[in-house]
């Protein structure tokens, strides 16, 4: 049979190429074997390294707003929480998609621009942020009063601004912080000695007639700032904090005004001009002491013996009340934190006195004052004993300097 001889011939070529292979098939000739064709299996196609399959942790990466992945308020972070060192990063970051346009819009609340160089690219970089309720702007050399309109993008929105350092002056205080009706942390402090004028009694009466809701305000460095200033303050009701270091007129007149206010904090460092009639006027504001006797010298006739608490072996003069202001003294002293740095014309009987009003006293600042050493056996350990049985925090190191501006 060639023919049958020849089938086998080539049925073993194919079979050494390894396209068919040998299947035994049972059925009509039993013990015989027939061979089949064999197909291999197609190969499936290979997928696109450039695009991730659906529902992975890439394409969750390339999608900022999937719920698989991080939120909104941590891109957020990430992306605009003031680690940049160029202004125009943070304005080109929201222009990378309208993803991230849209996380910049809505979550971002709180921005440090903080000594960045920033100019004409301020305001485009406010305009990408809808919600702003925080704006730290302390040190920008470039933030002046013309500048500083831009922050009317913000007036209805902004709590807390902080522009220490800058050239702000009282023509943005009465144009643009004063239309600011929701701040409530306002910060003008000055560092170099160019600035030192440019925020007078003008700027804070604009500031407390349109900020009524100002709960701190820092004012350190501001020399124009005088007793007219002190009166305006006074109308911030809700005012807790407030800072007046190196203002330079702020005597005891001022320091009646401010016993009268609600404060919880308060920095007097470096107005020489306060003597220890002043800090007793800031826990009793309506006490009577004639003019000849407003710096509390001990040999005064117009002070009586009181013990201070805790000290019984030393006793403590203070001040006759008039009977006209006996109902006055109803209100009591709320301050916790109080700075009086480099105050050289306070004593340890002005300190006293001031002590033992205080009730609330937390902490207390009173670093190279020349007449007061808490250190010293007698009245100073005494003193600073008292405010220790109390879980008062004295600060009194001699070799301290007072704040240096930037």
């Amino acid at each position: 049979m060639p023919h049958l001889s020849w089938l086998i011939v080539v049925l073993k070529f194919l079979q050494k190429k390894k396209t068919l292979k040998k299947v035994p098939i049972t059925g009509v000739n039993n013990g015989s074997r027939r061979y089949k064709i064999w197909h291999p299996p197609p190969t499936p196609p290979t997928q696109a390294k450039t695009t991730p399959p659906p529902n992975s942790w890439a394409s969750n990466f390339f999608n900022p707003t999937s719920d698989n992945f991080c939120g909104s308020d941590i891109v957020s972070v990430v992306f605009f929480s003031g680690f940049f060192d160029s202004i125009d990063v943070i304005t080109t970051l929201s222009l990378v998609s309208s993803d991230y346009r849209k996380i910049a819009q809505t979550t971002i609340t709180s921005l440090d621009l903080s000594r960045l160089n920033i100019s004409t690219s301020l305001s485009r970089t406010l305009t990408h942020f809808h919600n702003l309720t925080s704006l730290n702007l302390n040190y920008c050399p470039q933030v002046d009063d013309t500048t500083s309109e831009t922050l009317l993008l913000h007036k209805n929105s902004l709590k807390h601004l902080c522009l220490k350092g800058t050239d702000v002056n009282d023509k943005c205080c009465e144009n643009v912080i004063s239309q600011m009706k929701k701040l409530e942390t306002l910060v003008l402090s000055k560092s170099k000695v160019s600035q030192t004028l440019q925020i007078t009694d003008a700027g804070v009466d604009a500031i407390s007639k349109g900020c009524s809701k100002l709960k701190t305000l820092e004012l350190a460095w501001c020399k124009g700032v005088t007793q007219k200033s002190i009166v305006s303050v006074e109308r911030l009701t809700q005012l807790s904090s407030l800072d007046l270091e190196l203002c330079g007129q702020i005597n005891n007149a001022s320091c009646k005004i401010l016993g009268r206010m609600f404060l919880s904090s308060l920095n007097l460092s470096g107005n020489n001009s306060i003597t220890n009639g002043g800090i007793l006027y800031l826990t009793k504001p309506s006490i009577h002491l004639p003019n000849s006797n407003e710096n509390g010298n001990e040999n005064s006739v117009y002070y009586a013996n009181l013990k201070m608490p805790g000290s019984p072996q030393k006793a403590v003069r203070v001040p006759e009340i008039s009977p006209k202001s006996s109902a006055a003294l109803a209100k009591k002293c709320q301050l916790e934190n109080v700075e009086l740095r480099h105050l050289t014309s306070i004593s340890m009987t002005g300190l006293e006195l001031f002590v033992m009003n205080a009730k609330k006293l937390k902490k207390i600042d009173v670093g190279h004052c020349r007449e007061i050493n808490l250190h010293d056996e007698g009245r100073g350990f005494e003193c600073r004993m008292a405010l220790l049985r109390r879980g008062c925090v004295v600060n009194e190191v001699l070799s301290h300097i007072i704040r240096a501006p930037l």
